[in-house]
């Protein structure tokens, strides 16, 4: 089993300039970006970011029969209204949250990371 990833950055609004990374403008079609692909390597910023913004994506991707890996730079432990709740148990929460919509997009555990 190869454990090589291939690199498919999409641009919207902003410049790449690096000879490792395919940049795919949006206005490609899904067929031309993702025909080739069995793996896709999802990077964002926040724990819900990816249901918001690429879960429709995902979802397809998936049902195709591609592997999703979910990476989240952050924990979650900022961004709440609820000022009792402290910073590590807020992180907690995202967690659990993120699992539950993991399971819903069907990304295996083993494959979302924070």
């Amino acid at each position: 089993m190869s454990l090589k990833w291939t690199t498919t950055l999409l641009v919207s609004h902003f410049e790449v300039k690096s000879s490792n990374i395919n940049l795919i403008l949006m206005n490609e079609s899904y067929t031309n970006v993702f025909k080739d692909v069995n793996r896709v390597l999802i990077v964002v910023a926040h724990p819900d970011d990816l249901e918001v913004f690429a879960g429709g994506l995902a979802a397809r991707l998936i049902r195709e029969g591609k592997e999703i890996r979910s990476v989240k730079v952050t924990n979650g432990n900022k961004g709440s209204r609820n000022s009792i709740v402290n910073a590590f148990e807020l992180a907690k929460v995202r967690k659990q949250e993120d699992l539950i919509s993991m399971n819903i997009l069907r990304i295996k555990n083993h494959n979302s990371f924070f």
